[in-house]
């Protein structure tokens, strides 16, 4: 199977909806020939990050964005970085469910007709996140993309639902997991 990574972005168009309506020659030829595409989720199917919203639920949001941004830009390591807003954050399994209950993820205007209009030509979507499963399970669920084609970070609870730690072996927690993870 070939494999083809590209990074398409809409940022000056602010989403989905005019990719679909007109898209460019590249994107039209590419879909017929894919079999799968990936997306990332924060800031991309979702308008935010979803790591920031459970980071501002908490109380930590301004000191986790910053941890973040630090991290998109390369200046931590992407797992290093992931430990410690994490550790800012604690979040436990009731925080999670409940900041998902009073702010739900937002979709990014027209991936849901994108993701119908791949699904119409038989092309798997697959999310892929440095984010949690946890707070992705329900985008996926609202797009009707199954859970197996989530590759995100999973965190461990104890008994009583507290924070313990995040699962290292995923692709997604270090450096260069999107992409390992697309590979997959």
């Amino acid at each position: 199977m070939e494999c083809f990574i590209s990074r398409i972005t809409f940022h000056r168009f602010g989403s989905f909806a005019r990719s679909i309506h007109t898209p460019s020659k590249t994107i039209t030829s590419l879909i017929h020939r894919l079999d799968a595409i990936c997306f990332d989720v924060d800031s991309t199917v979702c308008k935010e990050e979803g790591i920031d919203v459970l980071a501002r639920y908490k109380g930590v949001g301004k000191a986790v964005k910053n941890l973040t941004n630090t991290a998109m830009d390369g200046h931590i390591n992407f797992e290093d970085a992931l430990a410690t807003r994490l550790q800012l954050i604690k979040p436990s399994l009731n925080d999670i469910q409940n900041c998902l209950n009073q702010y739900p993820p937002v979709l990014s205007d027209g991936i849901q007709e994108l993701i119908k209009t791949l699904k119409e030509k038989h092309i798997g979507a697959f999310l892929i996140s440095g984010g949690f499963r946890l707070m992705i399970e329900p985008v996926a669920r609202q797009l009707e993309i199954p859970e197996t084609n989530i590759f995100a970070n999973t965190l461990r609870f104890d008994a009583n639902g507290a924070y313990c730690n995040f699962d290292s072996t995923e692709f997604t927690s270090a450096d260069g997991g999107k992409a390992k993870a697309v590979a997959e």
